[in-house]
């Protein structure tokens, strides 16, 4: 099965965590399949969309608010700022 590449997956990414509604639960299920978690050279899995993925589906979960309270807040502005220009 070939996964898509994390800006092509519909994220609902909400400030508080949600679970997945029943149409949707078994798609985002679908973009873990074969994924398994191992560590090569210091990073989780093998690319970095196989990461952006994962951690697409565990902020639905949690939410951004909980996402934001893991680092310096300065960091996430400075993600922010530049997303923004």
């Amino acid at each position: 099965m070939s996964r898509p590449k994390p800006d092509e997956v519909n994220w609902r990414i909400e400030l508080q965590g949600r679970a997945w509604e029943s149409g949707e639960a078994r798609a985002r299920h679908d973009l873990t399949v074969e994924m398994k978690l191992e560590m090569r050279r210091g990073k989780l899995f093998f690319s970095d969309d196989e990461r952006l993925l994962l951690a697409g589906l565990l902020i639905e979960n949690v939410g951004a608010e909980a996402i934001v309270k893991l680092g310096d807040a300065s960091v996430w502005k400075a993600a922010i700022a530049k997303l923004e220009h």
